[in-house]
């Protein structure tokens, strides 16, 4: 049921917002012009969702063939909710702590 319009919106994203602005910006740039700033910030914004939807749509199309905790329960929209918003604050986490000298992992 959420994954077209997950997906809709992912590839809405890169068609109508992402690409045409990239492809400004490039324009600009052969053109010798300074690029325009709000279409830089608009294509990272909907860079940013797509890259914050994209495990919830991996994760709704493989419980299509593994139904037992996902659609097979009457609170499916719960695991769906609450997958979306650890990984949205597993996202955030990361990009938190690429910013400072802390290590992502200690391995690393």
């Amino acid at each position: 049921m959420w994954e077209p319009w997950f997906g809709t919106i992912m590839a809405a994203n890169v068609w109508m917002r992402i690409l045409p602005a990239q492809k400004k910006m490039i324009a600009a740039i052969n053109a010798g012009q300074k690029t325009d700033d709000a279409l830089s910030a608009q294509a990272k914004l909907r860079s940013k969702q797509n890259t914050f939807m994209a495990v919830p749509v991996v994760f709704i199309m493989i419980s299509n063939h593994f139904p037992g905790v996902s659609y097979g329960d009457q609170y499916n929209w719960a695991v769906l909710a609450a997958l979306i918003l650890v990984d949205g604050w597993r996202r955030s986490l990361f990009v938190e702590l690429s910013r400072t000298d802390i290590p992502v992992c200690p391995w690393w």
